[in-house]
């Protein structure tokens, strides 16, 4: 399976995936969702879409329970 895009706006993936843009956002701070670093420029971050599906068709993208981590870290 190719991926079509390379990277995509974090608030295009909220509306593609159904997640909230600051659940997406808190994700790839932990890393679970693999970032662009190299095109974080004025406030917009950008999801790795080809590293995130390298993840999944290898089963190596498990989320964790958010609420649980920001527990821990009160």
């Amino acid at each position: 399976m190719a991926t079509e895009v390379q990277y995509m706006k974090v608030t295009l993936y909220s509306k593609k995936s159904g997640m909230g843009v600051k659940q997406i956002k808190a994700r790839m701070d932990i890393g679970e969702i693999p970032e662009v670093l190299h095109l974080r420029e004025g406030g917009d971050r950008y999801v790795d879409c080809v590293r995130l599906e390298e993840r999944l068709l290898l089963g190596e993208l498990e989320f964790s329970d958010l609420s649980k981590r920001q527990k821990d870290e009160a």
